[in-house]
């Protein structure tokens, strides 16, 4: 025969593993450091397209002639620096976007398929992955950080910070 006072006690068990359960999906889905992304008003984002590693003379004398010819790099390494101002929902690749076309600078982005990193930057102004070496390209920081997701898919906030910057490995 059961005691009664041990039903009971299984029984709110369950209820608080339940409990438990849900505050932990609900933790989970939320966006890095607990905060909810803005899904209106404005925000500001700083861009910066840069390309120092390009500039040394080593590489240098490996870069396309077409790149050297077009009169890209003669500002220097810094191709563009702008706080741009966005809706509260952007990400970092609408941020760029908005930079290019207002600097002038095209841009081509690759789309990966089948569960590959999602619009990386391929070229910007002319300047395009392998354009040095076999193994240079554009990489992007946010807030001083290398995210492991797409331009698409990673959300920007108020004053974030966003750095590309071409490299050769």
């Amino acid at each position: 025969m059961k005691r009664p006072g041990r039903s009971r006690l299984i029984n709110l068990l369950t209820i608080l593993f339940m409990l438990a359960a849900g505050v932990g999906i609900v933790l989970m889905i939320r966006p890095a450091g607990g905060e909810e992304k803005p899904s209106g008003g404005e925000i500001s984002v700083t861009v910066t397209i840069e390309c120092p590693d390009i500039l040394e003379e080593q590489n240098y004398k490996r870069l396309a002639q077409p790149v050297k010819d077009s009169g890209l790099l003669d500002g220097g390494a810094q191709l563009a620096k702008q706080t741009v101002t966005l809706s509260g929902d952007a990400t970092a690749l609408d941020a760029l976007k908005k930079v290019c076309v207002q600097e002038g600078l095209a841009l081509d982005i690759q789309t990966a398929a089948a569960g590959g990193m999602t619009d990386y930057v391929s070229g910007i102004g002319g300047l395009h992955a392998g354009d040095c070496t076999k193994r240079s390209g554009w990489v992007y920081y946010l807030d001083g950080s290398e995210p492991e997701i797409g331009l698409g898919d990673c959300p920007v906030t108020d004053g974030s910070d966003l750095k590309l910057e071409f490299i050769v490995y």
